[in-house]
């Protein structure tokens, strides 16, 4: 039978510190009043369930930007400055919990009152990736700034670069990690019925 190639993602911790702490838990809560903006939404606007999830964060963005002739938001974005890339994070974050909600609805479910997930940092939203720090577009309470901090990767090898995706910042405490998704190539990805 013939070999079948295919991906894997597995997911590295590295420990991160940065002197701008607080700047750190300032993101998370931005990040976090932007995804409950686009949740809210998205209850609202029971229609856009229909629609795949790319058209879903077209029409949110729509809704809350306006588009490029003039067109009014429906739901303006009570938000000074927010990075594109931090926006569209929250928007699939938003989307992924709405999801989840709307499918165990006929289970009881209710709508999520507490939110508090870890910001998804796109790119844009880091540079300058490496071995011993990355920099991050953080949010200080008044703007976003860039701010280099050291990472340590806890002796497990730094990942290629093109094998790096999206990373997300976990907070508990004093402690910050970074959670770094990486793809991998799978030499044979046939079913185990094969």
């Amino acid at each position: 039978m013939e070999q079948t190639m295919g991906f894997r993602t597995i997911t590295y911790c590295f420990r991160l510190y940065c002197e701008k702490d607080e700047w750190l838990w300032e993101t998370k809560k931005m990040y976090n009043r932007v995804l409950r903006f686009y949740y809210e939404i998205l209850v609202q606007e029971e229609g856009l369930k229909e629609l795949n999830k790319q058209k879903v964060m077209r029409e949110l963005e729509i809704m809350s930007i306006g588009t490029k002739n003039g067109e009014a938001p429906k739901y303006p974005v009570p938000f000074e400055k927010v990075p594109l890339y931090l926006r569209r994070a929250a928007i699939n974050d938003a989307i992924r919990m709405y999801r989840s909600f709307d499918s165990g609805k006929s289970h009881g479910a209710h709508k999520a009152e507490h939110i508090d997930s870890a910001p998804t940092f796109y790119k844009g939203m880091y540079k300058d990736f490496c071995s011993t720090s990355v920099s991050l577009k953080l949010y200080n309470g008044n703007k976003w700034q860039w701010v280099s901090c050291s990472i340590d990767t806890c002796d497990r090898a730094f990942p290629p670069a093109e094998q790096i995706l999206s990373p997300t910042l976990k907070l508990e405490g004093k402690r910050a990690m970074l959670h770094v998704p990486v793809k991998q190539e799978v030499l044979d990805v046939r079913p185990a019925k094969e």
